[in-house]
């Protein structure tokens, strides 16, 4: 019985060290698997595929920081033309969107009325002229009145004033233009009675045209009068317009934080109109010889910003995209540069970073001409005499 015993209890002992064993093999199994797809390697092996990625060298580059407003296109100067007398209009001379020099003449007005006045004013001129000279005369010789004389010289005075006022009414009765512009649409004929209240036309000057935008006051130091900008305009947005600073406001707006920027486009040819909206890309930051790369290669999580870049594994003749952290300074169109990461000549990932993950191997377009790059540098680096010391 007791050897029975014995041999039992040797049986349920290896027993439970199979069991034991069998789960700790499953549990390092396990914990191989939670580390390959959490904590994978950053090394390729023969066993992993390549990953068709597109990737670009980083390199030096002039790179400039731009900042876009939207802005208002205004006319150069603008007037409501109304007549200075009244009557009724005879003749019109330019039409509704002509353009006009200055002092040309637009519309008239009939001024037979005012002849008829100049004509009365000068008939009391010419009788004031002669009661003038007949006290003068008489005020020569001590004889008559001073009085009357006094009055004569008064009359004739009042006359030259209804005279010269009768000439500046028929001279008004012709409108011309205060400068050179544009004749808006109107509705104005022959015919039609005006007066000092009606409102005939407006001129238009819009050349230059000028724009008026706000920039956030922090930019104010990068701003400067003559400065130039490049503006895109509603109906023409498969053209760039550039524009010169002329005004920076002396305020800034306390609510927004913005200030007032006014800038002028040349538009000899009268093809851009007040009232179009635009966009205007600002130049507030530049930098000649920045390390650039695309910013398709940049990666965003959070704070951080990161790129995939390509190291060379000489073992395996690949190369092996690896995630580094990167500092990032000015950004224009499609191109970012870094200040901090990465290197003139690195090869980054700029297409494919969804596909990978950190340690991949892949394969590019070009692939053939750095390889044979990085490897004849290896080679280098390994007869090199500090490497040879090293052995």
């Amino acid at each position: 019985m007791g050897l029975l015993s014995f041999f039992s209890t040797l049986l349920k002992t290896h027993r439970k060290i199979a069991l034991f064993g069998a789960v700790a093999i499953i549990f390092l199994l396990g914990a191989l698997v939670i580390k390959e797809v959490f904590f994978p390697s950053k090394l390729p092996t023969r066993l992993l595929k390549s990953i068709t990625i597109e990737a670009e060298a980083v390199r030096t580059a002039s790179i400039s920081r731009t900042i876009t407003a939207v802005g208002t296109l205004r006319a150069n100067q603008s007037v409501t033309v109304k007549p200075l007398v009244s009557g009724q209009v005879s003749k019109i001379h330019a039409e509704g969107g002509q353009e006009i020099r200055s002092g040309e003449a637009i519309l008239s007005i009939d001024d037979r009325k005012y002849r008829n006045k100049l004509k009365e004013a000068e008939a009391k001129l010419a009788f004031a002229e002669l009661e003038f000279n007949r006290y003068d005369k008489l005020a020569a010789q001590n004889l008559g009145k001073k009085k009357l004389h006094e009055r004569a010289i008064a009359d004739q005075k009042e006359a030259e004033a209804l005279v010269d006022m009768a000439k500046k009414e028929i001279e008004d009765c012709v409108i011309t233009a205060p400068f050179e512009g544009v004749i808006s649409l109107n509705d104005i004929s022959i015919g039609v009675s005006v007066n000092e209240n009606t409102e005939l036309f407006t001129i238009v000057d819009v050349d230059p045209i000028k724009i008026d935008f706000r920039i956030p006051a922090q930019y104010l130091q990068n701003i400067s009068k003559g400065q130039s900008v490049h503006v895109v305009i509603d109906g023409f947005l498969d053209k760039k317009f550039e524009a010169y600073v002329e005004a920076i406001d002396a305020k800034v707006d306390p609510n927004s934080h913005t200030i007032a920027v006014r800038a002028n486009i040349d538009n000899k040819s009268n093809l851009l109109k007040p009232g179009l909206f635009a966009r205007i890309d600002l130049q507030v930051g530049s930098k000649d010889n920045a390390v650039v790369l695309p910013s398709s290669a940049v990666q965003v999580n959070g704070d951080e910003e990161s790129v995939y870049k390509l190291t060379y594994y000489p073992k395996e003749n690949t190369f092996v995209a690896i995630r580094h952290p990167i500092v990032t300074g000015l950004q224009e169109a499609d191109k970012i540069e870094v200040l901090r990461g990465v290197e003139p000549g690195d090869l980054v990932v700029t297409v494919g970073q969804l596909k990978i993950r950190d340690g991949a191997p892949v394969t590019f377009e070009g692939e053939k001409e750095y390889l044979d790059k990085f490897k004849e540098e290896a080679k280098k680096d390994k007869s090199s005499p500090k490497n040879a010391d090293k052995k």
